[in-house]
Order: C-alpha cells, then sequence, then structure tokens
C-alpha cells in the first residue's frame, strides 16, 4: 500500500476512494474517486437518486491526496468506541487497483475528526477536492 501511495501518479489503474455517509439519510452518500492518473470522479447517492462529476485533478493535487493518506496511516486510524450522535455518518477509504481491493480502512466516522487530526485533514481534502469536482455543487 504504501509503495503505491508514494507513487501513486506512477499507478494510472490503482484509485483512493473516500465515502462518506449514508445513501438515504441528509446529504445521502458521496464517494470520491482519485485515479493515479489524476481523473477523478465524484458519486452521490440520495434516496434512490444517481448524481455523478467528472473531472481531472492536477498532479499535485493527487500527489497531496496520497502524502495526506500516508502521513494518516488511514488503515490504522480506529473509530471512538462509544455511542454515536445523531447525525453522524460513515466514513471509508480505499485503495484499489482495477476491481481488486488492496487495502480499506475500517468504518470510521464523521464525528471522529475532532479526536483524530489526520483524519480531520482528509475530510478536508476530501471536501476541497469534491467542491472543487462538482463546481461547488457538493459537499452541501
Amino acid at each position: 500500500m504504501t509503495d503505491m501511495l508514494q507513487s501513486f501518479l506512477d499507478h494510472p489503474t490503482v484509485q483512493v476512494s473516500i465515502t462518506i455517509g449514508t445513501e438515504h439519510w441528509q446529504k445521502g452518500e458521496t464517494t470520491l474517486v482519485v485515479f493515479g492518473s489524476g481523473k477523478s470522479e465524484v458519486i452521490n447517492k440520495q434516496a434512490g437518486k444517481l448524481t455523478t462529476y467528472d473531472g481531472q485533478l492536477e498532479n499535485t493535487q493527487v500527489e497531496t491526496l496520497a502524502q495526506i493518506l500516508l502521513e494518516a496511516d488511514f488503515v490504522n486510524l480506529k473509530r471512538s468506541d462509544g455511542s454515536r450522535k445523531p447525525g453522524d455518518v460513515p466514513i471509508k477509504i480505499a485503495l484499489n487497483d482495477g476491481d481488486t481491493v488492496v487495502i480499506e480502512s475500517q468504518k470510521l466516522w464523521y464525528g471522529d475528526r475532532s479526536k483524530h487530526p489526520h483524519l480531520n485533514k482528509i475530510i478536508m481534502q476530501y471536501d476541497a477536492l469534491v467542491k472543487e469536482l462538482t463546481n461547488n455543487a457538493l459537499p452541501y
């Protein structure tokens, strides 16, 4: 995993996906998919409606995302124990090579961003890229 992210630009078919939300709750489920080539898409599923946005990120944006995920060691991020506040939504981060899942995070929670600075940084980058790729349509 580390090798693929460190040289993400050299792996055009490798993709990182970050999914936040639940389809039938509030803003729905939004997935950011970024390929090593910079090809990107945002997929929003909300109450049975599917909306997609395609785009191309700059190499620096791809490298920045990979670096943030490496620094976070996202696969070892732990969710907090205990009850969830109403409205908290799950987060899933995965690294895929084509259709093969290389590695994925455990189910994380959006509400944990205040307890985990690395998770917060991932979410901030996700928000910025989703906003750019959807021309401010998402995140809401």
